[in-house]
């Protein structure tokens, strides 16, 4: 009974087509001659080259996702995004440090939020604005101590703002580089 089995399913075995690869088929053998017609592949030969099975079979595939902190950190948007709020939040608070303290006659602005705000734009941008105060005793230590500080902290932010930009030149150029073998 068991050599019955075991013949019939040898005979199963040799039923089904075998899968052929295309290096198979078109490899010289010494039963084929190199300048000898090459067989045809049909449909079923292609069919077994590309896949075991017929039916397509479907994969889950898990995208990964940042956290909030590595896509701060590690993206191009996540940079950008982080540096907008970082500008945003400092002239804010430099333009109500401005209104908090006693107005300046020597300054050219005056206590309100829109004379503040747009001080606060042109200095952080600009660090070289508040060499505009004046230098007699009309602007106080204060003021002068404020404009300095943040005029400081936007000049870092400038940097920061532009090592961003120099990056995203140098990863786009060696990316052409890699993928088109030219630079310009």
């Amino acid at each position: 009974m068991r050599a019955a089995i075991a013949k019939a399913a040898a005979a199963e075995a040799e039923a089904q087509p075998k899968p052929t690869s295309l290096h198979d088929l078109t490899k010289v053998t010494s039963s084929r001659s190199a300048d000898a017609s090459k067989p045809v592949i049909t449909r079923q030969d292609v069919t077994n080259v590309n896949s075991v099975s017929a039916v397509p079979q479907h994969r889950s595939v898990k995208k990964a996702r940042h956290s909030f902190t590595s896509w701060l950190v590690s993206t191009w948007s996540g940079n950008g995004a982080f540096l907008l709020i970082c500008s945003g939040c400092c002239i804010l608070g430099f333009s109500l440090l401005w209104m908090a303290v006693p107005e300046c006659d020597g300054c050219g602005t005056d206590a309100s939020f829109a004379q503040a705000i747009w001080f606060a734009w042109c200095i952080f941008f600009d660090p070289g604005t508040q060499t505009g105060l004046a230098a007699d005793g009309t602007v106080s230590h204060w003021h002068r101590f404020i404009a300095a500080i943040f005029s400081i902290g936007g000049f870092v932010f400038n940097l920061f703002l532009l090592g961003l930009v120099v990056d995203k030149i140098r990863t786009t150029i060696g990316r052409w580089q890699t993928h088109h073998k030219a630079t310009y």
